[in-house]
């Protein structure tokens, strides 16, 4: 809700400027909000808004209930806190900055060009007027409220000051600025997009909580673990608090003093948060306050987190992003659910933070934050990595396949092998087969006994012929007829161990084998799959002269000096191994053996000495990027990337079914 302080002039038409009253962060605190760390945001640099065609001369009333008359808009203006630049910044406005303080390093690209100012303790009141301000932006958390008629007439240009006391304080803020240095539109904008963040932050905690689903928890904000500094009454901090879930313990808080250690023992609080630094020990909070230990639940569940500066103790853009972090830190288990994520409380990693992450590894480039670190090194980048070996090695599969039976319907989806794979694996995950080997190997060992049991039923039933001395041959409607029915029967199979599974939380792993998913993927589950793939594509290459004579026709193959059943015996047998191991990694995702050779065979031809590598590429390029569209397609919800390899290649198989001839090159 907007501050009842801020009031437009009506009978003089002059317009309305936003910002909020309220108690001021203690001036112990102060020195902690100008030395934020930094950090990496999205848009950090703004371009200078348009010049407006006429200025005016207007009175506003600022967050004190000062009258201050300036001209609008106002070309060069002074930020006397790095949470105005933000602001500012986050405005559209930032080209409109002609000083910023000392203490300001965020956004770099905007603060490192301009000339700085010191702003505390002291204003230096000659090197801000040497910048000619039309207007200086102030606020009662760093620069002292009954010094502003001085710093006024010190400065010789208008001052305006703001307070923070709420949450929707800092987006009128950011309203505010843009009015006032001629950018409201950006500003409007910037404002709406951070209110909706708070919204869905707020909306996904309070449904969870009204559910039952969780607890609102008292939570203990310290600006220090040694020195108990805190946020009083009439801060931002207590509604950011409770937007995230909590309740914040000092909200009533009158006096400016650190805290004592009675008062934590008092509150109890649930959690403790704090601004305590990067790879924080929560041990510490208990060796430096002895008597909380045993006695305060935060310590005993160990519920004491460490967050990032910048975003909580700096009332600008950021705060969004700091409501989204304290609120995985409150609620994991329900921001991590499905609920939250369709309301887009997932944490974004940037192409920045991708580059800083994998530089680091490298010793390149600086880590970025613990969450974006963990998104890219321990999510995005094995999940890509498994996404590149599964396409690749189920487009050689593929390949291997179309050769076998000479035509471009084979693939293992089709054929039933990724259904019989599946069913395998399913049987052992559900308790119906005992462990193989060891508990690691066996699921893959399943998946391939499944998926060898298939193919090995489709072959046999469509060969025909060979009983009177005639060759032999693969009839391509016994082929495909044999396989959508092993397929039909593995799925059977499969929904009924789901059935008689004495376990019903193991039908979400059932329906993973159906669909085909890659989320969850670790560095752990990688070596077998990118073995699998990568060791399909040698034995392919190697073998490019056999499967190039077997297109020919096994009759003119063995003419040429191949054995014939030898070769067939290890397409069989390799295909079932390969899509066995990739199946128990990712689930049955079918059409990518059938979409990728085909469309690489049309463009390069059917030697498989270059069909094979190039198929190997295009189906990892294929599969990566159906992933990503999986992942981003619907918001925070995430789709099987089966689905979408279905969309592609089920229109694709179609037209395949309508060509009345096929050539391999």
């Amino acid at each position: 809700m907007r501050n009842r302080s801020h009031r437009s002039l009506e009978s003089e038409r002059r317009p309305v400027f936003p910002a909020c009253g309220g108690r001021a962060l203690r001036r112990s605190g102060a020195g902690v909000l100008l030395g934020g760390c930094r950090n990496d945001p999205a848009g950090a640099s703004q371009q200078q808004p348009k010049q407006q065609r006429s200025r005016r001369d207007t009175t506003v009333t600022d967050a004190l209930g000062r009258r201050v008359e300036l001209t609008l808009p106002a070309r060069r203006a002074v930020s006397l806190a790095p949470n105005l630049t933000e602001i500012v910044v986050a405005a559209g406005a930032g080209g409109r900055l002609a000083g910023v303080t000392t203490a300001d390093d965020f956004p770099p690209a905007a603060v490192d060009t301009l000339a700085q100012v010191q702003a505390y303790p002291q204003v230096d009141f000659e090197a801000v007027a040497a910048l000619r301000p039309g207007l200086v932006l102030a606020t009662d958390q760093v620069n002292a409220p009954r010094d502003a008629a001085t710093l006024s007439s010190a400065l010789g240009a208008p001052t305006y000051f703001f307070s923070f006391p709420s949450l929707a304080s800092i987006f009128e803020a950011v309203e505010t600025s843009g009015r006032l240095l001629g950018a409201p539109h950006r500003a409007q904008r910037a404002a709406d997009s951070l209110r909706r963040v708070v919204r869905r932050v707020r909306q996904c905690t309070r449904r969870a909580i009204r559910r039952g689903d969780a607890e609102r928890p008292l939570v203990l904000f310290l600006i220090g673990d040694d020195t108990l500094y805190t946020f009083s009454e009439g801060s931002y901090v207590h509604t950011l608090i409770r937007a995230a879930g909590g309740t914040s313990a000092t909200a009533d808080l009158t006096t400016n003093a650190p805290l004592s250690e009675e008062f934590v023992l008092e509150k109890q609080p649930d959690v403790i948060v704090g601004a305590f630094g990067t790879d924080y020990d929560p041990a510490r909070l208990a060796r430096l306050h002895p008597t909380w230990k045993g006695t305060v639940p935060a310590l005993e569940k160990g519920r004491v987190y460490s967050v990032d500066a910048p975003l909580f103790l700096r009332p600008g853009p950021r705060v969004a992003k700091g409501a989204r972090q304290l609120a995985r830190r409150l609620h994991p288990e329900v921001v991590g659910s499905s609920v939250c994520q369709k309301n887009g409380l997932s944490e974004a990693a940037t192409p920045a933070d991708v580059g800083r992450a994998l530089g680091s590894r490298l010793g390149l480039a600086e880590a970025p934050g613990t969450v974006a670190d963990h998104i890219v090194w321990r999510l995005r980048l094995p999940r890509a990595l498994l996404a590149l070996a599964v396409g690749g090695g189920l487009a050689v599969v593929g390949v291997a396949m179309q050769a076998l039976v000479r035509n471009p319907l084979a693939e293992p989806y089709v054929l039933g092998i990724s259904g019989g794979a599946s069913a395998g694996a399913s049987l052992f995950y559900l308790g119906f087969l005992p462990p193989l080997l060891s508990r690691a190997l066996s699921m893959p060992l399943a998946a391939f006994l499944g998926g060898l049991l298939t193919i090995t039923v489709v072959y046999l039933v469509a060969r025909t012929g060979g009983a009177d001395g005639g060759a032999a041959r693969l009839s391509v409607a016994r082929l495909l007829l044999a396989g959508v029915a092993m397929s039909a029967l593995m799925g059977a199979v499969t929904s009924f161990v789901t059935l008689a599974s004495p376990d019903p939380g193991k039908l979400r792993a059932v329906l993973f084998w159906l669909l085909g998913s890659l989320a969850g993927t670790t560095w752990a589950r990688l070596p077998l799959p990118v073995l699998a793939a990568v060791g399909g594509l040698g034995a392919c290459w190697m073998f490019a002269r056999p499967l190039d004579a077997l297109l020919l026709g096994e009759e003119p193959a063995r003419h040429l000096g191949v054995s014939v059943e030898t070769l067939k015996r290890g397409i069989i047998g390799g295909a079932a191994l390969v899509t066995g191991l990739l199946v128990a990694s990712a689930g049955a995702i079918g059409f990518v053996g059938l979409i990728v050779p085909h469309a690489v065979r049309l463009l390069i031809g059917a030697a498989h000495r270059r069909l094979a590598p190039i198929s190997f590429l295009a189906g990892a390029l294929f599969l990566l990027w159906a992933d990503t569209l999986a992942r981003t397609l619907l918001g925070g919800q995430e789709l099987p990337v089966g689905i979408l390899t279905a969309v592609c290649g089920v229109p694709f198989f179609l037209w395949l079914l309508r060509r009345k001839q096929y050539r391999f090159g």
